[in-house]
This record gives C-alpha cells, sequence and structure tokens, in this order.
C-alpha cells in the first residue's frame, strides 16, 4: 500500500504489523484502524469479525498474488506437484 498511495501523496502510519491476514483481521475488530486486504478475504471475515469494510480510492488499483519458492526446490516433485495443487486451486476462486 506504501506506494500507490505514495504516488498520491499520501503515506501511512503503520501501528502494528502481522504477517497474516486472518489474525490481523480479528486483531483489529473493534478498533479505529484500517487494513488493506484482498477483496475475497475481506468478503469471507467481514461475517465473522466485527469490521466495517470501505472500498479503496479508484486510484489505488489491486495487487496480483505470487509463490516464492528456494531454487533448489524447483525440480523438487513434490514441492512441484504442491505449487501446481495451489495453482489449480487459485484459478476456483
Amino acid at each position: 500500500m506504501d506506494r500507490p498511495l505514495a504516488e498520491l501523496g499520501l503515506k501511512r502510519h503503520a501501528v502494528l504489523r502481522i504477517p497474516f491476514f486472518v489474525p490481523t483481521i480479528l486483531t483489529i475488530a473493534r478498533t479505529d484502524l484500517v487494513l488493506t486486504v484482498p477483496r475475497r478475504l475481506e468478503k469471507i471475515t467481514a461475517a465473522i469479525a466485527d469490521v466495517r469494510v470501505v472500498e479503496p480510492p479508484r486510484e489505488i488499483k489491486g495487487f496480483s498474488y505470487f509463490m516464492a519458492w528456494h531454487p533448489r526446490l524447483t525440480t523438487e516433485p513434490a514441492h512441484a506437484w504442491f505449487r501446481e495443487q495451489l495453482r489449480m486451486a487459485a484459478r476456483t476462486i
């Protein structure tokens, strides 16, 4: 979010850093904090967390998901299988 905000001449003030979306959503529930999450995740968690959903400004574009792994695992059969399972699951969303 820092780059799109900077392009708009804005800056965020981060008060909390948690590396996972779902615990973060539950953590900010019933606070005045703001969290940016993928739309699909917002739809799933809005029902279980006491949060208000606000659409971002149109100028802030979406982002892509990607996978990263250590190069030595590229030809590892089990790892290649797992990556393909993730790709197939992501296509169904």
